[in-house]
């Protein structure tokens, strides 16, 4: 499932011509004039607008899934220590599925 401003965006309509996902760095794809829920709270109050939805191709992908939960530990823990290793970890694993870093 995508995170979104990690590897799912919702942009008012031409504001932005790509995006990359913060989690592997690949470029995302784009849905223009994409009519729905922007985020969480809106799906729950079933409000829908216009918008560009750009998702990363490997969101989904049980690597990417693991990449992602990298990324959201490094920014949360205290200690670089941790954050260090953790991010050789991620760069091992987005090597190991043909993600140049």
């Amino acid at each position: 499932m995508p995170v979104k401003g990690y590897d799912f965006f919702a942009m008012a309509l031409g504001v932005q011509e790509e995006m990359y996902c913060r989690v592997c760095n690949t470029k995302c794809e784009v849905e223009r004039s994409a009519y729905g829920p922007t985020d969480f709270a809106s799906a729950m109050l079933k409000a829908s607008r216009y918008h560009d939805r750009f998702v990363c191709p490997h969101t989904g992908e049980p690597w990417h899934a693991r990449a992602l939960r990298l990324v959201t530990e490094m920014q949360e823990t205290p200690s670089k220590t941790l954050a260090v290793l953790m991010s050789q970890d991620l760069l091992d694993l987005l090597r190991r599925n043909g993600i140049a870093a």
